[in-house]
């Protein structure tokens, strides 16, 4: 899969200029330069990583060298194999980032944005696999994303408060790749779904996430969204960093079709409906809550990738499970999870 690799630190992409220069990192430009396609080699196992801008190149570690702050650079490959400098493992972090482990290291460091740099044309080297943020990337799929500029940060979402919105807070599970946030095999999926490991989730109850107030209810249990409601957050700490827009949650595929009026009022914790299956729900996820969250002030009939946030940036603390390998970056790269804006 094609992508941009941001850093999860600086929320800037690593970039490359030519052939023979050193990898730097800089703010979103959506040029070839910052899309690079992970290649799997048949013959060692590992990826390489190569950039759109320069395809007969790929990323490596200057001079194969093994320790702390070797540069990061574009390099052409060989016409067979890719060379060791420019072989890496990429690893799931367990937040849905990911590491680039180098074989020249013996895959003990890893691709960082040197001191933990914050500014354009910062420097990208090999340094401790230590858990530092500056090391972890996020695998933005370079199509139908969106423009980073109608989001805040991943902290700034995370530090908000909100709730959870299932009473029991042990669901939190997405038993399919296509459960999560951004795009999928049968177009674009703008929320999580959310069940338990079983995948018997039937009549958990639905909760207020924050105060807020009904904004749109959804009445046709043969619609795709199945009975849904739409709650626009109160408080200054859910107005949107960004937008300047209140933020708005939607609960899908309730079992019920709501009945509140128009402007209710919800206190966080309040019942908002039961998980059902109404809906386009499919065998595959069964009874389970369909969350998404808006940012710009409208409601889910109109949303994009611009008008949405990934859900999981509010929940820093919930440790969500799937139904894939949660360690290494699964063979098939269309399966990559879409959880940074």
């Amino acid at each position: 899969m094609l992508s941009y690799n941001v850093n999860e630190h600086s929320n800037k992409p690593y970039t490359s200029t030519a052939n023979g220069t050193d990898l730097i990192q800089h703010a979103f430009i959506g040029n070839s330069n910052q899309q690079f396609k992970a290649v799997l080699s048949s013959v060692s196992g590992y990826y390489s990583l190569i950039p759109m801008h320069a395809t007969g190149s790929a990323l490596e570690i200057t001079d194969t060298l093994s320790g702390n702050d070797a540069n990061v650079q574009i390099w052409q490959k060989p016409s067979s194999d890719y060379m060791n400098s420019q072989k890496f493992r990429i690893v799931r972090n367990s937040n849905g980032t990911f590491k680039f482990l180098s074989y020249s290291s013996n895959f003990t460091r890893a691709i960082v944005v040197k001191n933990n740099g914050l500014e354009n044309l910062d420097p990208i080297i090999q340094y401790d696999d230590n858990g530092s943020t500056n090391g972890h990337w996020v695998l933005e799929p370079a199509i139908n994303r969106p423009d980073w500029a109608t989001k805040a940060t991943r902290s700034e979402y995370a530090a908000m408060g909100m709730g959870y919105p299932i009473a029991d807070t042990s669901v939190k599970h997405m038993p399919v790749t296509g459960n999560r946030y951004g795009p999928r095999s049968s177009g674009t999926h703008f929320g999580i779904d959310l069940s338990n490991a079983s995948g018997d989730t039937r009549d958990q109850k639905l909760v207020a996430v924050a105060d807020g107030k009904l904004v749109y209810k959804c009445t046709d249990p043969g619609e795709s969204q199945g009975y849904c409601v739409s709650i626009e957050l109160s408080g200054s700490q859910f107005k949107d960093p960004v937008s300047g827009n209140q933020l708005i949650v939607t609960y899908m595929h309730m079992r019920d079709m709501p009945t509140f009026r128009d402007n209710y009022h919800f206190s966080k914790n309040d019942t908002v409906g039961y998980i059902g299956l109404t809906g386009n729900v499919s065998s595959s996820t069964a009874y389970h809550l369909h969350f998404e969250v808006i940012n710009t002030g409208g409601t889910w009939t109109n949303r994009n990738y611009n008008t949405t946030i990934n859900p999981i940036y509010f929940f820093p603390n919930t440790s969500f499970t799937t139904g894939f390998s949660t360690t290494t970056y699964p063979l098939n790269w269309d399966t990559n999870d879409y959880y940074k804006q």
